[in-house]
């Protein structure tokens, strides 16, 4: 019987030592320290008792015992359902956020990472409903996959956002933003980034934009309007696949094998001065698309270009125009008058059949 009682106070011991999820308590915030670094956490590992509410203000350093720590991240679910928590200020020393770190933080409204942070894991401002902006520095390498799902209001990007590894991983993935302001210095956004992100019904890309990976805003249906600045240079496959509203296209489309705003739902397509090629297959099967406008600068249309484009009814060639690749019309049956223009020199085979 008394083996029995010192087996069950060891047990108890033992879990109230791995219960305890921090190594210091320092003005109100939960620290783990290791070496000369510090990382915010929580109260308990069961994240049933994190007692952080109102404005909380994380400190680049704390110090502890004598010894001075310098806050480099904050840990997995270190704020999780912290309701009452209404701003968080994160200082620039911190290089790091892990996983739900700000899990179902419904009282945030405003978010700003700082400078310094290079890496955001999954799911780490998950369930943020009320947000009406966040922030992201120039700094960040790496984002995990729905790091803001759910997250409303507007959306700030100063960083490369980096390729998702699979469908459904990208880092907006699940997110409710409205609006995505992707800011001047921005190069690239990499694959299915913004995929299925039906809640944004606004987007503005920067004259610095270079590439934009596959399926980077793949089901994006809520666009009203997008303009395509002139510097991109690379699309990857149904990189606006299932995108909806107007297009006002100021960039060459490259050859791609299933296309960019493939079965998009885009109700007109405005091509500016400057574009002289459309790529294979940019527009195949939008059967949406009732008015396309060609530039003077036009000379080639690839093939399937405007294929199954079953609403538009007439289009006007600039007489710039050049080549008419294979089955560029294919299927586009409300077609009934068309003027091929003096200098057009290739029409290839199958370009208006159906």
């Amino acid at each position: 019987m008394r083996t029995k009682k010192v087996i069950f106070s060891l047990f108890v011991m033992l879990y109230a030592l791995s219960s305890s999820a921090y190594d210091a308590l320092i003005d109100g915030i939960y620290y783990n320290l290791s070496g000369s670094e510090a990382t915010v956490t929580n109260k308990d590992n069961n994240n049933n008792n994190n007692p952080y509410s109102g404005a909380v203000v994380i400190p680049s350093t704390v110090t502890y015992n004598g010894s001075t720590y310098r806050v480099t991240a904050i840990g997995s679910y270190a704020f999780r359902e912290c309701k009452s928590l209404t701003s968080i200020s994160i200082p620039s020393s911190v290089r790091a956020i892990f996983d739900h770190a700000f899990y179902n933080c419904e009282g945030l409204t405003e978010l700003v990472i700082p400078e310094g942070v290079d890496s955001i894991a999954e799911y780490a401002f998950e369930g943020l409903k009320n947000l009406r902006s966040a922030k992201l520095p120039t700094s960040i390498r790496s984002l995990g996959r729905s790091v803001f799902k759910d997250c409303t209001g507007t959306v700030y990007v100063k960083c490369n956002i980096p390729d998702a590894d699979w469908y459904y991983s990208g880092a907006f993935n699940g997110s409710k933003f409205n609006k995505v302001v992707i800011e001047e210095g921005v190069e690239s956004i990499g694959k299915h980034a913004f995929q299925d992100c039906s809640s944004i019904t606004s987007l503005t890309l920067p004259s610095t934009l270079k590439s934009i990976g596959e399926e980077a805003f793949c089901n994006c249906s809520g666009f009203t309007e997008l303009t395509l600045p002139v510097n991109i240079e690379s699309f990857g496959n149904k990189a606006f696949y299932g995108c909806g509203g107007v297009v006002y296209l100021n960039c060459n489309l490259p050859d791609t094998n299933e296309g960019i705003f493939r079965d998009s739902k885009i109700t007109r397509l405005v091509v500016g001065n400057g574009v002289t090629s459309l790529g294979q297959r940019s527009f195949c099967n939008s059967s949406l698309l009732a008015s396309v406008t060609l530039p003077s600068t036009l000379k080639t249309i690839g093939s399937y270009a405007f294929e199954g484009l079953k609403s538009l009814i007439s289009i006007t060639f600039p007489s710039s125009l050049r080549i008419i690749s294979d089955r560029a019309f294919l299927n586009c049956e409300g077609l009934t008058e068309l003027v091929i223009p003096e200098g057009v020199d290739s029409i290839a085979e199958y370009a208006f059949e159906g």
